[in-house]
């Protein structure tokens, strides 16, 4: 498993394929197995890579509070021990907002972004309106806790909850930290740097299903 010392910590990666790189940010509470299903079709065409971010996965997590401009800057420092100068740039759910955030900070690297369910600033859901009981929920009961959690508070898709809900489960409960799960703190309505404007193509995803 490669791993990158960059920021202060160890960031775990993956890649697979050759081309324009294509570089995508998991989810809240997940780990960059969440792309498995993708990573054939992508590869096809271009240089898939992958990671964990800071507190979910392989990836270290330290103590302390944690922001999404501390994720863009672990990014933007993983992308240039890999030397990339020009690259596609993905996110889902919190990965979009990362996404957000690295783009308004180092638009001249990007030939694109893809952001899938996400937002510039906070959703209204229960497990980022509520980030403390979120964390009370891991440390009491620790990662199944907060998988119940999730799935309690319907946060998944009806096909994910249909079909894919082991897998779902599983990632959570050996991808997330519950010093990870502190950047939840630090996702506030009304306090996001995508209220500037930026000029990069982009795609944005979004589905009920």
């Amino acid at each position: 498993m490669p791993s990158a010392y960059v920021n202060g910590i160890n960031i775990h990666y993956e890649y697979q394929g050759s081309g324009l790189p294509v570089v995508f940010s998991h989810s809240f509470t997940s780990d960059c197995t969440m792309w498995t299903q993708q990573t054939s079709v992508i590869t096809q065409r271009y240089q898939f890579i992958t990671y964990d971010i800071r507190g979910m996965g392989c990836t270290d997590s330290p103590p302390g509070e944690y922001s999404l401009d501390q994720h863009a800057e672990d990014l933007y420092q993983l992308v240039r021990h890999l030397g990339l100068t020009e690259f596609v740039l993905g996110g889902l759910s919190i990965g979009g907002m990362i996404t957000v955030h690295f783009a308004l900070a180092h638009q001249e690297l990007l030939k694109g972004i893809i952001l899938a369910d996400s937002a510039a600033a906070r959703p209204e859901v229960p497990h980022l309106v509520n980030p403390e009981e979120v964390i009370q929920n891991a440390q009491s009961r620790g990662m199944a806790g907060l998988a119940e959690h999730m799935v309690r508070n319907r946060l998944l898709a009806p096909v994910l909850r249909k079909n894919g809900i082991r897998p779902y489960l599983s990632r959570i409960e050996r991808g997330a930290h519950i010093d990870g799960l502190r950047v939840s703190r630090a996702i506030h309505p009304g306090h996001s740097r995508a209220k500037r404007s930026q000029s990069v193509r982009m795609i944005v995803v979004s589905s009920s299903r």
